[in-house]
Order: structure tokens, then sequence, then C-alpha cells
């Protein structure tokens, strides 16, 4: 129970979270389009975004996060109080999710906007349509609000790192399939998003301000995680700890153990052939270590006539 409090608790501020940052993308766009009814992104992008390209991150996060393990937790009854006073989702923590996807939105249009307004790309036209425009922005949103939920999930298990990378790549694949000349033949060449994805991906400045959209927005967050960790910890982050510290402890005890079995298994070499000092060996190459059978004379046989 404390496990899918935690987990729902997770999935609706990120959920909060991405969609506000996706939608005001679209408000900030009208303060330069005359608040028409022109979009920023392409339909396609806009009807596959919830689908395809940030869910699977959250799902994995929904059903398998935990911050401690089940005997650890069992074990400290203190660690239910925080869902008995709902700290992990009030009003407090969705105002926070809302100024923070408002802000990620501001930071996610402004910059590539600043970026790429003066930016040519590799066959001499501006990067500065709103194609290109568009789907740069709509690039690093995907990848933004991927990462920012990395930062949120506490138990990394091999099937979020596939959620997580899988999603990213997908985005890409996607793109250059739906912006191929193929779909352009298809639509008669009056889709008006082919070849962007090979003519902007090809320019630096694309990656320039993918790298300096990632340190503005998520480090931050990471900074903010780690000051809160290292000075104002919470019971949660106290009981992680001390369960790192037992299993730390506990995989030392299991090598030692295993390295005294190792040494007691080793076979231990006795005996006259790995005898490191002079011994009996002496003794009974000089002769005077015989049994009396073969110490004493034998007689010697006398034939009778």
């Amino acid at each position: 129970g404390r496990w899918s409090y935690l987990r729902i608790s997770k999935f609706l501020r990120y959920f909060f979270y991405k969609n506000i940052a996706f939608t005001l993308c679209h408000f900030w766009l009208g303060f330069f389009s005359g608040f028409s009814a022109q979009t920023l992104y392409d339909p396609f992008f806009i009807a596959t975004y919830n689908v395809f390209f940030t869910s699977l991150p959250v799902l994995v996060l929904g059903v398998f996060d935990q911050d401690i393990s089940a005997d650890h937790s069992l074990s400290k009854p203190h660690l239910y109080t925080p869902g008995q006073n709902d700290e992990f989702f009030n009003k407090k923590v969705f105002a926070e999710s809302v100024i923070h996807g408002i802000l990620t939105s501001c930071i996610i249009f402004f910059v590539p906007y600043l970026s790429i307004s003066n930016a040519t790309r590799s066959d001499g036209m501006t990067l500065a349509d709103l194609q290109s425009f568009g789907f740069t922005v709509a690039t690093i949103m995907v990848i933004i609000v991927n990462l920012e939920n990395a930062l949120e999930i506490w138990y990394w298990t091999s099937l979020y790192h596939f959620a997580l990378w899988a999603t990213i790549v997908t985005h890409f694949l996607f793109h250059f399939a739906l912006y191929s000349t193929i779909i352009g033949k298809i639509f008669k060449n009056n889709y008006k998003y082919i070849g962007v994805t090979q003519a902007v991906l090809s320019t630096s400045n694309f990656w320039f301000t993918l790298l300096l959209t990632c340190v503005i927005l998520l480090l931050p967050v990471f900074g903010r995680e780690f000051f809160r960790m290292r000075f104002m910890p919470t019971k949660i982050d106290r009981a992680r700890l001390n369960q790192k510290f037992r299993m730390e402890e506990k995989a030392a005890f299991v090598a030692h153990m295993q390295y005294k079995l190792r040494q007691r298994k080793r076979p231990i070499y006795s005996g006259y052939a790995y005898s490191q000092e002079e011994g009996w060996g002496r003794l009974i190459t000089s002769g005077l270590m015989q049994s009396k059978s073969s110490s004493s004379p034998r007689p010697s046989s006398q034939t009778t006539n």
C-alpha cells in the first residue's frame, strides 16, 4: 500500500508536469502568430506525444518504482506516516508541478527561439522556419521530460532502462521515417516537414541548443536533490541510506565467508614427496629405519647330505 501511494503520487506529478510543459509552448507561440490557430508542432507529433514518446517510462515508474525493500519497509513503521499526512501529493506539490511545467515550457521554447533565429541549415535555408523550429522544440521536449522522469525514479531496472532509451530512440526513428522523401511522394510534396529531420540534425546549432537546454533544466533539479539529501534528508532518505549500508555490509560479509571457504578447501599436501624439511627420508635411505625382519641377518641355508 505504501508503494502504491508513492507510485501514484509520482505518476500524477509527472503527468501534470509533462503535459503543462507540452501545451504551454503553443501559448508562447501565440505571441508571435497573433494567437491564430497555428500550431507549433507537427500534427502527427501532437497525436503521438502522450502515446509513444512519454508513456512507457512513466508507466514503468508507476508500476515498479520503490524507495526501499518490502522487508526494510515493514521494519520501519514510521515510514508510513508521510502517506497518512498526504506529503507525497497535496496542493503544494501540485503547485510545484505546475510551476515546474511552466518554467520548462519557457526554457524549451525561448532557448531554441533565440538560438536558431539567425541560424542556417547545411543547404543554406534558414533554421527559423516553423517546421525546423517545431521539430527542434519537439525533440528537446521529448528528451527533457523523459530525463526528468529518470531523475524522479528510485528503483532502476533493466525494464526502465529499455523504456527510457527506447522512447528517445523511437522519437528519432519515427521522425526520420515520417519526414522522409517516401512520405513526400505519398503526400505529393504537400507535406511541409519533408527533409526537416536530416536538415536540422546535421547542424551543430541544434546539438548545442539541446545540450544548453538540458544543462539549464536538469542541472538545477539534480543540484536540488543533492542538496536536499545532503543537508535536509527526509525519513525515506535516511531509510534508503540505512538500507544501502546494510546491503554493503551484507555483501562484504558474504565475500569474506566465501574467501574463508575457498581457503579451507585449498588442498593440504603432506608426505615425504612434498616435505620441505629433512625428516624421515634420510633415516630411511641410510638404513637406520628398517624393520626387524629386514635388519636381522637371515639364517644361512644348510644342505644336508
